[in-house]
Protein backbone atom coordinates (compact mmCIF):
# COMPACT_ATOMS: atom_id res chain seq x y z
CA UNK A 1 0.00 0.00 0.00
CA UNK A 2 1.65 3.49 0.86
CA UNK A 3 2.68 5.11 4.01
CA UNK A 4 -0.30 8.13 5.04
CA UNK A 5 1.64 10.91 6.17
CA UNK A 6 -1.08 13.25 6.83
CA UNK A 7 -3.59 12.78 10.07
CA UNK A 8 -4.62 14.35 13.38
CA UNK A 9 -5.83 12.80 16.73
CA UNK A 10 -6.95 14.86 19.88
CA UNK A 11 -6.32 16.74 21.53
CA UNK A 12 -3.88 18.33 19.69
CA UNK A 13 -5.86 19.40 16.76
CA UNK A 14 -9.03 20.49 18.01
CA UNK A 15 -10.85 19.06 15.17
CA UNK A 16 -9.88 15.15 15.61
CA UNK A 17 -11.96 12.29 17.44
CA UNK A 18 -8.93 9.90 17.40
CA UNK A 19 -6.28 8.68 19.77
CA UNK A 20 -2.89 7.67 18.28
CA UNK A 21 -3.73 4.20 18.98
CA UNK A 22 -6.63 4.38 17.68
CA UNK A 23 -5.22 6.17 14.12
CA UNK A 24 -2.67 3.31 14.27
CA UNK A 25 -5.24 0.40 14.42
CA UNK A 26 -7.40 1.73 11.97
CA UNK A 27 -3.68 2.22 9.30
CA UNK A 28 -3.25 -1.30 9.75
CA UNK A 29 -6.55 -3.06 9.30
CA UNK A 30 -6.49 -0.81 6.09
CA UNK A 31 -3.62 -1.90 4.78
CA UNK A 32 -1.73 0.62 5.00
CA UNK A 33 2.69 0.57 5.81
CA UNK A 34 2.79 3.52 7.92
CA UNK A 35 1.05 6.79 9.09
CA UNK A 36 2.40 10.01 10.76
CA UNK A 37 0.90 12.64 12.57
CA UNK A 38 0.09 15.78 11.48
CA UNK A 39 -1.66 17.82 13.93
CA UNK A 40 -3.04 21.46 12.63
CA UNK A 41 -1.03 24.53 13.78
CA UNK A 42 -2.95 27.69 12.80
CA UNK A 43 -1.31 30.94 13.96
CA UNK A 44 -3.99 33.24 14.22
CA UNK A 45 -7.10 31.08 13.25
CA UNK A 46 -9.80 30.18 16.00
CA UNK A 47 -12.56 27.95 16.72
CA UNK A 48 -15.60 29.56 17.14
CA UNK A 49 -15.25 29.47 21.05
CA UNK A 50 -11.79 31.53 20.31
CA UNK A 51 -9.71 28.85 21.19
CA UNK A 52 -6.49 29.13 18.41
CA UNK A 53 -5.18 26.46 16.67
CA UNK A 54 -2.14 25.47 17.84
CA UNK A 55 -0.43 23.56 20.87
CA UNK A 56 2.55 23.16 22.37
CA UNK A 57 5.17 21.96 20.18
CA UNK A 58 8.09 20.55 23.01
CA UNK A 59 5.19 18.73 24.94
CA UNK A 60 3.21 17.31 21.76
CA UNK A 61 7.10 16.84 20.58
CA UNK A 62 7.96 14.87 23.95
CA UNK A 63 4.47 12.64 23.58
CA UNK A 64 4.96 11.17 20.34
CA UNK A 65 8.89 11.20 19.34
CA UNK A 66 9.43 8.33 21.84
CA UNK A 67 6.78 6.74 19.02
CA UNK A 68 8.80 6.60 16.27
CA UNK A 69 9.63 4.03 14.04
CA UNK A 70 10.84 3.71 10.46
CA UNK A 71 9.74 1.83 7.44
CA UNK A 72 12.59 -0.42 7.63
CA UNK A 73 12.31 -0.42 11.32
CA UNK A 74 8.59 -1.58 11.27
CA UNK A 75 9.43 -4.14 8.46
CA UNK A 76 11.64 -5.84 10.90
CA UNK A 77 8.51 -6.27 13.55
CA UNK A 78 5.41 -6.36 11.21
CA UNK A 79 4.34 -2.89 12.40
CA UNK A 80 3.16 0.24 10.87
CA UNK A 81 6.19 2.76 10.45
CA UNK A 82 5.52 5.56 12.57
CA UNK A 83 6.63 9.56 11.57
CA UNK A 84 5.59 13.04 13.67
CA UNK A 85 5.22 16.06 11.69
CA UNK A 86 2.97 19.19 11.31
CA UNK A 87 0.52 20.95 9.41
CA UNK A 88 1.44 24.68 8.99
CA UNK A 89 -1.30 26.99 8.24
CA UNK A 90 0.26 29.84 6.37
CA UNK A 91 -0.52 33.35 7.31
CA UNK A 92 1.85 35.36 6.16
CA UNK A 93 1.90 38.12 9.07
CA UNK A 94 2.96 35.07 11.06
CA UNK A 95 5.97 33.92 8.72
CA UNK A 96 9.13 34.05 11.36
CA UNK A 97 7.23 32.31 13.99
CA UNK A 98 5.82 29.07 11.47
CA UNK A 99 9.42 29.57 10.13
CA UNK A 100 10.65 28.97 14.11
CA UNK A 101 8.77 26.30 14.37
CA UNK A 102 10.64 24.57 11.36
CA UNK A 103 13.64 25.04 13.01
CA UNK A 104 12.97 21.85 15.60
CA UNK A 105 15.05 18.48 13.81
CA UNK A 106 12.41 15.80 16.12
CA UNK A 107 9.99 16.62 12.97
CA UNK A 108 10.08 14.10 10.47
CA UNK A 109 8.51 16.42 8.47
CA UNK A 110 6.49 19.78 7.90
CA UNK A 111 3.06 20.13 5.88
CA UNK A 112 2.26 23.49 3.81
CA UNK A 113 -1.43 24.61 3.97
CA UNK A 114 -3.34 27.43 2.87
CA UNK A 115 -6.64 27.65 5.11
CA UNK A 116 -7.65 31.10 4.84
CA UNK A 117 -6.25 33.62 2.23
CA UNK A 118 -6.51 37.75 2.87
CA UNK A 119 -8.22 36.85 6.26
CA UNK A 120 -10.77 34.72 4.55
CA UNK A 121 -11.30 31.03 5.19
CA UNK A 122 -13.11 28.84 2.74
CA UNK A 123 -14.09 25.96 5.19
CA UNK A 124 -15.39 28.56 7.35
CA UNK A 125 -17.71 31.07 6.72
CA UNK A 126 -17.08 30.18 3.05
CA UNK A 127 -19.22 33.43 2.15
CA UNK A 128 -16.21 35.62 3.13
CA UNK A 129 -14.02 33.54 0.41
CA UNK A 130 -16.19 32.74 -2.26
CA UNK A 131 -17.27 36.54 -3.48
CA UNK A 132 -15.78 36.45 -7.23
CA UNK A 133 -16.45 33.89 -10.34
CA UNK A 134 -15.11 30.63 -9.17
CA UNK A 135 -12.54 30.73 -11.58
CA UNK A 136 -10.98 34.06 -9.73
CA UNK A 137 -11.59 32.24 -6.40
CA UNK A 138 -9.75 29.30 -7.67
CA UNK A 139 -6.80 31.70 -9.19
CA UNK A 140 -6.46 33.72 -5.60
CA UNK A 141 -5.72 30.28 -4.16
CA UNK A 142 -3.37 29.03 -6.50
CA UNK A 143 -1.36 32.46 -6.34
CA UNK A 144 -1.49 32.69 -2.82
CA UNK A 145 -0.16 28.99 -2.61
CA UNK A 146 2.81 29.58 -4.85
CA UNK A 147 3.80 33.19 -3.05
CA UNK A 148 3.77 31.12 0.42
CA UNK A 149 5.79 28.40 -1.06
CA UNK A 150 7.98 30.40 -2.28
CA UNK A 151 8.75 32.05 1.42
CA UNK A 152 8.66 28.64 2.49
CA UNK A 153 10.97 26.09 0.44
CA UNK A 154 12.29 24.21 3.60
CA UNK A 155 8.76 22.60 3.82
CA UNK A 156 8.21 18.60 2.48
CA UNK A 157 4.46 18.23 1.39
CA UNK A 158 2.08 20.69 0.19
CA UNK A 159 -1.48 19.85 0.83
CA UNK A 160 -4.95 19.65 -0.14
CA UNK A 161 -3.91 22.17 -3.42
CA UNK A 162 -7.77 22.02 -4.56
CA UNK A 163 -8.70 22.60 -1.12
CA UNK A 164 -11.31 25.64 -2.50
CA UNK A 165 -12.99 22.75 -4.77
CA UNK A 166 -14.42 21.65 -1.48
CA UNK A 167 -16.62 24.09 -0.42
CA UNK A 168 -17.08 26.44 -3.35
CA UNK A 169 -20.97 27.50 -4.16
CA UNK A 170 -21.38 25.89 -7.65
CA UNK A 171 -22.10 21.94 -7.63
CA UNK A 172 -19.38 21.70 -10.34
CA UNK A 173 -16.24 23.12 -8.56
CA UNK A 174 -13.38 20.79 -9.75
CA UNK A 175 -10.17 22.46 -9.92
CA UNK A 176 -8.98 21.87 -14.00
CA UNK A 177 -5.53 22.01 -15.35
CA UNK A 178 -7.18 23.57 -18.63
CA UNK A 179 -8.41 27.04 -16.82
CA UNK A 180 -5.20 27.63 -14.72
CA UNK A 181 -2.20 26.15 -17.27
CA UNK A 182 0.36 28.76 -16.17
CA UNK A 183 -0.56 28.62 -12.75
CA UNK A 184 -0.15 24.98 -12.32
CA UNK A 185 3.21 24.94 -14.45
CA UNK A 186 4.66 28.02 -12.12
CA UNK A 187 3.23 26.14 -8.82
CA UNK A 188 4.85 22.63 -9.90
CA UNK A 189 8.27 24.03 -10.88
CA UNK A 190 8.15 25.69 -7.54
CA UNK A 191 7.90 21.83 -5.82
CA UNK A 192 9.93 19.95 -8.31
CA UNK A 193 12.98 22.60 -7.85
CA UNK A 194 12.60 22.36 -3.95
CA UNK A 195 11.94 18.86 -4.00
CA UNK A 196 8.22 19.10 -2.08
CA UNK A 197 5.53 16.58 -2.40
CA UNK A 198 2.48 17.08 -4.17
CA UNK A 199 -0.31 15.31 -1.92
CA UNK A 200 -3.43 13.88 -3.29
CA UNK A 201 -5.85 14.27 -0.89
CA UNK A 202 -8.79 11.92 -0.25
CA UNK A 203 -10.57 14.60 1.68
CA UNK A 204 -11.45 16.23 -1.32
CA UNK A 205 -11.95 13.24 -3.43
CA UNK A 206 -15.12 12.51 -0.99
CA UNK A 207 -16.46 16.26 -1.00
CA UNK A 208 -16.38 16.27 -4.88
CA UNK A 209 -18.77 12.93 -5.06
CA UNK A 210 -21.19 14.30 -2.49
CA UNK A 211 -21.43 16.87 -5.56
CA UNK A 212 -22.50 14.42 -7.46
CA UNK A 213 -19.04 13.47 -9.56
CA UNK A 214 -18.73 9.97 -10.93
CA UNK A 215 -16.17 7.66 -12.06
CA UNK A 216 -13.01 9.00 -12.41
CA UNK A 217 -14.40 12.53 -12.53
CA UNK A 218 -14.11 12.10 -8.53
CA UNK A 219 -10.50 12.30 -9.00
CA UNK A 220 -8.12 15.10 -9.44
CA UNK A 221 -8.06 16.20 -13.10
CA UNK A 222 -5.84 13.46 -14.72
CA UNK A 223 -4.36 16.57 -16.68
CA UNK A 224 -2.88 18.13 -13.48
CA UNK A 225 -1.29 14.67 -12.81
CA UNK A 226 0.26 14.16 -15.87
CA UNK A 227 1.13 17.72 -16.42
CA UNK A 228 3.30 16.97 -12.53
CA UNK A 229 5.23 14.43 -13.93
CA UNK A 230 5.77 15.72 -17.18
CA UNK A 231 7.32 18.60 -15.97
CA UNK A 232 10.02 15.92 -13.87
CA UNK A 233 7.55 15.84 -10.85
CA UNK A 234 8.68 12.73 -8.86
CA UNK A 235 7.45 13.38 -4.90
CA UNK A 236 3.30 12.51 -4.77
CA UNK A 237 1.63 11.57 -1.43
CA UNK A 238 -1.44 10.23 -0.60
CA UNK A 239 -3.18 11.59 1.63
CA UNK A 240 -6.16 10.41 3.88
CA UNK A 241 -6.31 13.21 6.43
CA UNK A 242 -7.68 11.62 9.19
CA UNK A 243 -9.52 13.42 12.20
CA UNK A 244 -11.29 10.08 13.17
CA UNK A 245 -10.58 6.37 12.40
CA UNK A 246 -13.59 6.40 10.06
CA UNK A 247 -11.88 8.67 7.39
CA UNK A 248 -9.51 5.45 6.47
CA UNK A 249 -12.60 4.26 4.46
CA UNK A 250 -12.20 7.00 2.23
CA UNK A 251 -10.77 5.78 -1.22
CA UNK A 252 -7.76 5.44 -0.96
CA UNK A 253 -7.31 2.54 -2.80
CA UNK A 254 -9.11 4.12 -5.57
CA UNK A 255 -6.79 6.74 -5.24
CA UNK A 256 -3.62 4.59 -5.64
CA UNK A 257 -5.11 3.03 -8.66
CA UNK A 258 -6.12 6.49 -10.49
CA UNK A 259 -2.15 7.38 -10.05
CA UNK A 260 -1.06 4.12 -11.68
CA UNK A 261 -3.71 5.04 -14.50
CA UNK A 262 -2.13 8.63 -14.43
CA UNK A 263 1.67 7.07 -14.88
CA UNK A 264 2.86 7.48 -11.67
CA UNK A 265 5.50 4.71 -10.49
CA UNK A 266 5.84 5.55 -7.36
CA UNK A 267 4.79 7.96 -3.76
CA UNK A 268 6.92 9.61 -1.43
CA UNK A 269 7.43 9.76 2.39
CA UNK A 270 9.61 11.10 4.76
CA UNK A 271 11.80 11.09 7.67
CA UNK A 272 13.82 12.68 9.65
CA UNK A 273 13.35 15.31 7.09
CA UNK A 274 14.39 13.04 4.22
CA UNK A 275 12.52 12.00 0.81
CA UNK A 276 12.01 8.58 0.48
CA UNK A 277 9.60 7.13 -2.46
CA UNK A 278 8.57 3.25 -2.87
CA UNK A 279 7.16 1.74 -5.81
CA UNK A 280 3.28 1.45 -6.60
Amino acid sequence: MFIDSHNHITPWSRDALQSREELVTSAKNNGLWGVGISDHYDIGSYTPDGLEWVFDIRDYLQSFVPYKKTLSEARKSDELSFAVGIELGYLPEYEDRLKAIMEEKDFDYFIFSLHCIDGACPGDAGHNFYTGSLQEDHERALEASIKGLTQFPDVHIFAHFDYTSRYAPERKSKMLYKDFPDHFDRLFSLLIEEGIALEINTGTIDYLRRRGYEGLAVFPDEEIIKRFLDLGGELLTISSDTHGPIHHQRPIRETLEFLRYCGVKRLAYFENQKAYTHPI
